[in-house]
């Protein structure tokens, strides 16, 4: 292989390496965007759910129990995707 040809194949693997680095940059980027927007979602429905316990009186019966529920669920599943 002459030298010409062997770094015209190094260019190549550098582009090729610089275009994997470009493209997961751009995944990182989205997927803290994804994940913003999902905790101020969650945090939205957390709010909501706190200020329901406080207007029964602090108690979580019910329907406020099962949206308790629900609400810790969504939180340990959050949790679990920031950690993959």
């Amino acid at each position: 292989m002459s030298e010409t040809s062997k770094d015209q194949g190094d260019d190549v693997q550098l582009h090729s390496l610089a275009q994997l680095r470009d493209e997961i940059r751009v995944r990182l980027h989205l997927a803290e965007l994804d994940a913003k927007e999902k905790w101020a979602e969650l945090e939205t429905k957390l709010a909501s759910l706190e200020h329901r316990v406080s207007a029964d009186g602090g108690s979580v019966l019910g329907a406020t129990a099962q949206l308790a529920r629900e609400m810790k669920q969504s939180l340990v599943d959050f949790r679990q995707r920031l950690s993959e």
